[in-house]
Parts: C-alpha cells; structure tokens; sequence
C-alpha cells in the first residue's frame, strides 16, 4: 500500500491527525484540548498546515514500514 491510499483513510487521518495535535501541543506546552479546538475550528490556518504535513509524513513512514 502506497504513502497516498493510507493518507486518504479516514481512519488513519483521524488518529494521526490527534496524535499529530498532542504531539504539537506537548512540544509547545499547549493543552492539548484547546489546540484541537483550534485546529477543528479552522481558524489558524498555520496549525492545520503543520497537522496536515504530520499526517501526510505518517503516511509515508507507515507505508515504508508495510
């Protein structure tokens, strides 16, 4: 399975997406809750961008490991 059918599964865009956002929120220091909401909200648009580039390198990596 290749980089791109993993990115396009809901399901594993739901959990990197989460495990990107407490990833993110622990290395900033950030409660991991208010980051979600902001990043549900689509209001910062620079952390949907970071999450989205995580989601897409888990992709990746998953799918090397396959």
């Amino acid at each position: 399975m290749n980089a791109s059918k993993i990115a396009m599964n809901q399901d594993f865009q739901a959990i990197a997406a989460i495990d990107a956002i407490k990833l993110l929120a622990e290395k900033s220091g950030f409660n991991s809750l208010e980051l979600m909401k902001q990043f549900v909200s689509g209001k910062n648009p620079e952390l949907t961008k970071r999450v989205a580039e995580m989601v897409a390198y888990a992709a990746q990596v998953t799918s090397e490991a396959l």
